[in-house]
């Protein structure tokens, strides 16, 4: 789920960001300027990797099929599913809530970056036209409080009317130079993809703090660029001019010339080591660990990477049948595949090929890894209840794969997953192509709470694998409903699944969402729809 990728980037990008600021104060006077701003391009590109959809690292291994079945008739009994408990309780969706709050602030930043951009086109549309330097236009503006760099395309500098009163024309010349400089250094396109970064991680102060230094370290930058212009000789002459052009700006502002007096004082400092040689071999591997790092890092933001929420049909061959009478008030789908015909039978498509959290009827997934991880066994599947109250008195007692099935007990399985590493759980999720194979990281709810997800087309694709997974009858027993009908409900936030095989020939999923939809009606739909459609 997005949502949830999201947030545990940010948490990942602010110890990076705080890490890195860390490494540069610690290195201030070794590194050189231009390799400390170089350095912020690895990490821009760790934050644009918070919107990357998850990168599946695992290979996908077929799994044996070995498929054999006959035609035999659909006498379905409602048997224990009438009994078994709600497998969630119902809770607001959170992850809605989070969304709507994060475009609301995204909608009031383009709001405030929008009425800046355009008082600051006005400030450029009413100036003087003071000089032309190439393709970048010199501007002057009694609505201008400071020099600045302005324009991708139509590129300008705009400079207070009152520099022009200077007396040393030498200091015009070096802000001049400056603000030309950011435009050599693409500091403008660059500064305006850390303005929508802002507002897209405008709820993160750390974010801020971090924006705050790569912006100095752009002004210092450009301060070398220009003593390499001017010459180490005039370094004194041109920190008066910085220090003379904040004298005249009474104001806290965060211009690129001028600014406030933190800035400023790092970047008088950082002028009066001008001169010093600095380690080409140290920058190299400075610049080669940020590589690894940004690598590193990305790849644990990836980890918890969110996925596309469609599976497609269409390369498959497939039915399209209509059977709303059967699903009343509620929006729902419903896909079988026939083995013997090859060919899968689908009501509603679109919904078919979505992706949803499998609530309890992941619990068979879960069976399935805790056998090829020698969790649990045919004859070994006993698990003691830990004495903890739960909601249901079917939990609160001692529990084996049949009993826990039955009673969609999640602490038994909670209990394999947690025996489990991650690594085994996403490798199993990958083998299986389960739906968009993502467990987040939290190891107790990731199928409950929208990180995994499936589409019903996928569950059917996955419990035809099952069936013909050799050794696991006693995992297949556990979900028997009658002879030769085999099912698993889910439910929770009113959705409701059935999934399950029919005399290892037919294997279905049922889904449905709606007011008070669970999986109990779930399984009443693909009750009557196997009693009216499926041979007798």
């Amino acid at each position: 789920m997005f949502i949830t990728h999201f947030i545990i980037s940010n948490i990942v990008i602010s110890f990076i960001g705080l890490a890195l600021i860390l490494f540069k104060i610690t290195f201030k006077n070794i590194i050189s300027p231009r390799i400390d701003y170089y350095m912020w391009f690895f990490f821009i590109f760790i934050m644009l990797f918070a919107f990357v959809p998850q990168i599946d690292i695992y290979i996908n291994i077929p799994t044996n099929r070995d498929i054999s079945g006959i035609y035999e008739n659909a006498d379905i009994i409602y048997n224990e599913i009438s009994s078994q408990p709600y497998e969630e309780i119902q809770s607001i969706n959170l992850s809605v809530i989070i969304m709507i709050i994060w475009f609301t602030g995204i909608f009031i930043g383009i709001f405030i970056y929008s009425a800046a951009f355009l008082k600051t086109s006005g400030i450029i549309k009413n100036a003087l036209e003071y000089k032309t330097y190439g393709d970048i236009k010199i501007l002057v503006s009694d609505d201008a409080k400071t020099p600045f760099s302005f324009g991708i395309i139509k590129k300008v500098v705009v400079l207070p009317c009152h520099i022009l009163n200077i007396r040393d024309n030498n200091n015009i010349v070096y802000i001049i130079n400056h603000e030309i400089t950011h435009h050599k250094h693409n500091d403008i396109t660059f500064n305006t993809i850390l303005c929508l970064l802002n507002i897209l991680f405008w709820f993160n102060p750390i974010i801020y703090i971090i924006f705050e230094k790569i912006r100095l370290d752009m002004e210092i930058y450009c301060d070398y660029t220009v003593l390499n212009i001017i010459g180490s000789g005039l370094k004194a002459n041109y920190g008066k001019a910085i220090l003379n052009l904040a004298e005249k700006n009474t104001e806290k502002l965060r211009s690129n010339f001028g600014g406030a007096y933190g800035r400023l004082k790092s970047r008088i400092e950082k002028i009066a080591l001008y001169g010093k040689t600095f380690s080409r071999k140290f920058s190299a591997c400075i610049l080669f660990s940020m590589f690894i790092f940004s690598s590193l890092s990305c790849y644990t933001i990836n980890i918890f990477g969110y996925s596309f929420n469609n599976y497609s049909l269409n390369s498959l061959n497939i039915e399209n049948i209509d059977l709303n009478e059967y699903f009343n008030s509620y929006n729902g789908c419903f896909v079988m595949y026939d083995q013997n015909l090859d060919k899968y039978f689908v009501h509603n498509k679109d919904m078919a090929e979505k992706r949803f959290p499998p609530y309890s009827t992941y619990k068979i997934a879960i069976a399935l890894n805790g056998y090829q991880n020698n969790i649990i066994s045919a004859d070994n599947n006993f698990m003691k209840w830990n004495g903890a109250n739960y909601v249901f008195d079917e939990w609160n007692k001692n529990q084996n794969i049949n009993s826990a099935m039955k009673n969609s007990v999640n602490w038994y399985f909670r209990n394999i997953d947690k025996s489990m590493g991650y690594n085994n759980i996403k490798s199993f999720l990958s083998e299986m192509s389960y739906g968009n194979k993502n467990i987040g990281f939290n190891k107790e709810n990731y199928w409950l709470d929208g990180t995994l997800e499936i589409s019903p087309a996928e569950q059917v694709n996955f419990i035809r694998d099952v069936f013909n997974t050799p050794n696991v009858d006693f995992i297949k027993n556990s979900i028997k409903i009658s002879d030769g009908f085999y099912g698993k409900t889910g439910s929770g936030n009113n959705k409701g699944w059935f999934v399950g095989a029919y005399k290892n020939k037919y294997y279905f999923s049922v889904y449905i969402d709606g007011k008070g939809a669970d999986g109990k009606t779930a399984y009443n739909i693909l009750l009557n729809i196997f009693k009216k459609n499926i041979d007798n």
